[in-house]
């Protein structure tokens, strides 16, 4: 894995600590049961009334269409985005099979990413996730069914050097890790009071 592991407060799991996303990606090729495997992972998520609201399209590296992927994205992602092994969609159905809308679908297939991503991090691949690209390019050009839009996109490789990203890119890429201090986001009983309030 990585030497930039996540420096946190309290213990969980090595594969959480060690994963990160980087822009500095290989294109070696991805073994085709390494694919399926990350996909499985996807599969067995946890989703609302079992609907499993998620669907992925894949290009690899190297395929007669990864060229017309690669147009999915905007013009921030596509320098680095192009050298990885594997780009993919992660797609929404946002209605239930009888037709209402299903207010968790969103979240569903976050949750089926985050298993694809910790499932790669597992086996040494890292996963960068893109909100910038163009939902409306992978409509046209994908023959999504009815009722299914692309919700992100994302690319998978091996570790490249950060020294082949752009400055601003590469400076990202060492940068320190950080988040924002528990006390910010988790409360007890109520919005504001802190966890360590009995």
């Amino acid at each position: 894995m990585s030497n930039r592991k996540a420096p946190v407060d309290h213990p969980i799991l090595p594969v959480m600590q060690e994963r990160w996303s980087p822009r500095a990606l290989t294109n070696t090729a991805i073994p085709a049961k390494t694919v399926l495997t990350l996909l499985e992972a996807a599969r067995w998520t946890p989703s609302a009334s079992n609907i499993q609201p998620w669907g992925f399209i894949i290009d690899e590296a190297g395929s007669a269409s990864f060229e017309q992927t690669l147009t999915y994205l905007k013009p921030g992602n596509l320098p680095w985005a192009r050298n990885a092994a594997l780009l993919g969609v992660a797609l929404v159905n946002e209605n239930r099979p009888d037709g209402t809308r299903n207010p968790h679908a969103e979240y569903d297939v976050g949750q089926a990413v985050a298993f694809l991503t910790l499932q790669a991090a597992s086996e040494g691949l890292y996963v960068h996730q893109m909100a910038g690209f163009l939902p409306e390019k992978v409509q046209e050009h994908a023959g999504l069914p009815e009722g299914w839009r692309a919700l992100t996109m994302f690319a998978i490789g091996g570790l490249g050097d950060a020294a082949s990203l752009p400055e601003e890119m590469a400076q990202r890429e060492t940068a320190p890790r950080v988040r924002k201090p528990m006390a910010e986001f988790c409360f007890r009983g109520t919005w504001g009071k802190a966890l360590s309030d009995r």
